[in-house]
């Protein structure tokens, strides 16, 4: 009888793992905005802290090693394109209701497949080209509403926007490191170029002003800059890649369900349609990717 159960456990593992992890993610906008520090400073923070937190892990667990790689081009780009993500994502969410921020970050794993067609020269097939579109409807309804009387988009949408595009730049930078590269070395020197290239964005930091932020930029980065990091490494291992991407839509619900909640931010009707089409497009270009892998 275990014998028959033992290769579930693994994968349930997995699924917990992923659950939790975009739970936490899901969590990031209410803890960025009890920071009064700016978006730069808090991605140094949330990207030192969590390399701090993983080198020790990596110590203690014996795996100092696994960061004994050789450094390519993919990699440092994706170390950048995560620290450029994750500061326009800051400056949304501290601008624009935290639902519109996450779903405008969402519209990037399909705005990758788009940039795939021009960079990589990878087709899109018609029901791929079609969740594009959809989703692309989606973004325009999320933008359309929160424009000035002239049209313009706010700064907080151009943020959002921002932070979609690097994110997709950083799915393809990863799509392009070699496949033996551990996640720990991955996520180690993603980390240690987040820091880099945030640190001097950061300019000036105001050590007295910043100590009354001290515990919420503790919990930025241990809970998403380390913990969220190694349970979305530990669901990876026991995952298809599309079982993952479809548990990563709970954290645009819980960021909804934060912003509803904490903040009383709801959606008007085209901005639900929008977020709707986002959501919904993603997980079916997910599902349409898992009907063609190998029984």
């Amino acid at each position: 009888m275990n014998a028959l159960f033992y290769p579930i456990k693994p994968r349930l593992a997995g699924f917990v793992s992923g659950i939790v992890a975009f739970v936490i993610m899901g969590s990031f906008g209410v803890l960025v905005r009890h920071v009064t520090a700016g978006g730069a400073v808090i991605a140094s923070v949330r990207f030192g802290l969590g390399l701090l937190f993983l080198a020790l892990y990596l110590l203690l667990t014996r795996q100092w090693q696994a960061i004994r790689v050789k450094l390519s081009g993919a990699l440092l780009l994706s170390g950048i394109f995560l620290a450029l993500c994750v500061f326009f994502y800051i400056q949304a969410i501290q601008r624009i209701p935290l639902a519109s921020a996450v779903l405008l970050l969402y519209f990037a794993p399909l705005a990758a497949t788009a940039l795939a067609y021009f960079v990589l020269r990878e087709p899109i097939s018609l029901l791929n080209g079609l969740w594009l579109w959809l989703a692309f409807l989606g973004s325009l309804l999320l933008l359309g509403v929160g424009t000035t009387a002239k049209g313009t988009l706010t700064s907080g949408h151009l943020a959002g926007l921002a932070s979609a595009l690097f994110y997709a730049l950083f799915i393809l930078a990863n799509r392009s490191i070699s496949p033996d590269l551990t996640p720990a070395a991955r996520a180690f020197y993603q980390l240690l170029l987040g820091f880099l290239v945030m640190l001097p964005l950061a300019g000036h930091i105001d050590v007295v002003a910043l100590a009354a932020d001290t515990y919420w930029l503790l919990a930025i980065g241990f809970l998403h800059g380390f913990l969220a990091l190694f349970l979305m490494i530990s669901a990876l291992r026991h995952l298809r890649a599309f079982e993952y991407g479809t548990l990563s839509y709970f954290e645009p619900i819980v960021a909804a369900l934060a912003g509803y909640l904490v903040y009383g931010e709801g959606l008007t009707a085209p901005q639900l349609v929008g977020g709707a089409l986002i959501i919904g497009s993603g997980l079916m270009q997910i599902l349409a990717s898992a009907g063609n892998l190998p029984k």
